[in-house]
């Protein structure tokens, strides 16, 4: 439950000192897509400060699934009678929306709505004492470690559960770096923003109590420079009774900003006959075996939208002329599903 509470956690942009401050956090109405990722991949917890390498570059992707990141207006959404003193929120399509606000020393968590397969809709409300992630300016070297409290709603083996919590956390920025994905796309100069936290409760099953915990740790990447989003996120999160060694659920979760070349499993774009010409391109491109009509999207390194089109169909010429030179994600939305494809532009 806690791993989900914190995933994704900061949403921070520009800044010139590569540190995270109140000034640069991504505004309401900024988003990014996604691409989810094979989780056997190293989290490089051992790879960390100022000139780090993470190497990534050989990530492979779950063939078609993504994920929207965006940033909402906690004030006006379904839960804002939950996260009243909330002024943002955090939300990963389908998973999970992190309500917070901040000053400008801190910045806190209020909590958060997750969706989890076996336990539905989860609430955890902090509002009891508030989570704090982040002490204003947050750099390289920095860290902090914090304790909360509050109460969870969800429900177990169909029995709801309301138990009262706690939890502790430990931030860093721990390393600063080049972040490499694939397509021989580097970043340089990314920070990455590592968390360890762990919540404790108590669930109530057939009349016996059940004290659980959860451990997650976090890997967030961050190309301030260019991105106010992640660019890349690794998570592990492990479920098990207090004290105990024997997990009862593990899950490890990675999502890039940039599509994978290679992907998990056998379905690939060759299998359902889609192509993409010319590729490079300098002007215009075309798709053969499109299933029905298509609705085109293009979306650059930073995961920013620059490009849609609907309605289309086999052969149609697609101008790419004010696309600006470099690599992009082209995702093909039609009868048979969505096709990721990569575009490159001279």
């Amino acid at each position: 439950m806690k791993y989900t509470f914190l995933l994704f956690s900061c949403i921070f942009g520009v800044s010139a000192k590569a540190q995270f401050n109140q000034s640069n956090e991504a505004n309401v109405g900024q988003n990014s897509l996604m691409f989810f990722c094979d989780s056997s991949v190293t989290s490089y917890s051992t790879i960390t400060g100022a000139g780090a390498t993470w190497d990534y570059s050989q990530l492979l992707g779950y063939y078609g699934q993504t994920r929207d990141l965006q940033v909402i207006d906690a004030t006006t959404s379904t839960f804002n009678t939950i996260f009243t003193t909330s002024t943002k929120g955090f939300k990963v399509q389908n998973a999970i929306t992190n309500f917070f606000n901040s000053t400008a020393s801190d910045r806190t968590s209020q909590g958060f709505v997750y969706e989890e397969p076996t336990l539905g809709v989860l609430t955890a409300d902090f509002s009891v004492n508030n989570e704090k992630m982040m002490n204003y300016p947050y750099a390289l070297g920095n860290s902090l470690t914090d304790t909360f409290d509050g109460m969870l709603s969800f429900t177990y083996a169909g029995q709801p559960q309301n138990p009262t919590c706690t939890g502790n956390i430990h931030t860093s920025i721990d390393g600063q770096g080049t972040l490499l994905l694939p397509g021989g796309t580097s970043m340089s100069n990314v920070l990455r923003y590592q968390t360890t936290d762990s919540i404790f409760a108590t669930v109530n099953f057939l009349g016996n109590n059940i004290p659980i915990e959860l451990i997650r740790n976090q890997y967030e990447y961050y190309d301030l420079a260019n991105n106010t989003l992640p660019v890349f996120m690794y998570t592990r999160v492990i479920i098990q009774a207090q004290g105990g060694t024997t997990p009862l659920n593990k899950q490890t979760i990675v999502l890039s900003s940039v599509l994978p070349t290679a992907f998990v499993g056998l379905e690939n774009n060759a299998l359902s006959n889609l192509s993409m010409y010319p590729n490079p391109s300098e002007g215009n491109i075309r798709f053969s075996g499109i299933t029905g009509v298509a609705h085109i999207e293009i979306i650059d390194l930073s995961g920013k939208k620059v490009f849609t089109q609907k309605n289309v169909i086999n052969q149609d010429e697609i101008s790419t002329g004010n696309l600006e030179t470099g690599m992009y994600t082209v995702l093909v939305h039609d009868a048979s599903g969505t096709h990721p494809m990569t575009l490159s532009i001279r």
